[in-house]
């Protein structure tokens, strides 16, 4: 999936925060009835714009969460511990 996506978006990063959220946007794309219709390239086309919209829920969020928690948070995700603070390039 990330190869995929990166033919579609080659700009994109994928650090490991971005392919745990990108793996979930992909599940849900397959996981709607109406994925047995379209094409790998839609279904990535959607996987994509999920993330985009995860990516920003995500950047306010932790933005709002920082100033409260003592300018770091640590968040769990998909089983996986991230560490942000204000400097983190997430925030950017």
């Amino acid at each position: 999936m990330i190869v995929k996506a990166k033919e579609i978006a080659p700009d994109k990063e994928f650090n490991k925060l971005n392919k745990a959220m990108l793996m979930e946007c992909c599940e849900n794309v397959i996981a709607n009835e109406n994925a047995k219709d379209m094409s790998t390239d839609s279904m990535m086309l959607a996987a994509l714009s999920a993330l985009q919209v995860c990516q920003g829920m995500m950047k306010g969020l932790i933005s709002g969460l920082i100033p409260q928690a003592g300018d770091i948070v640590n968040l769990t995700y998909r089983g996986e511990t991230y560490t942000f603070d204000k400097n983190s390039p997430i925030l950017n």
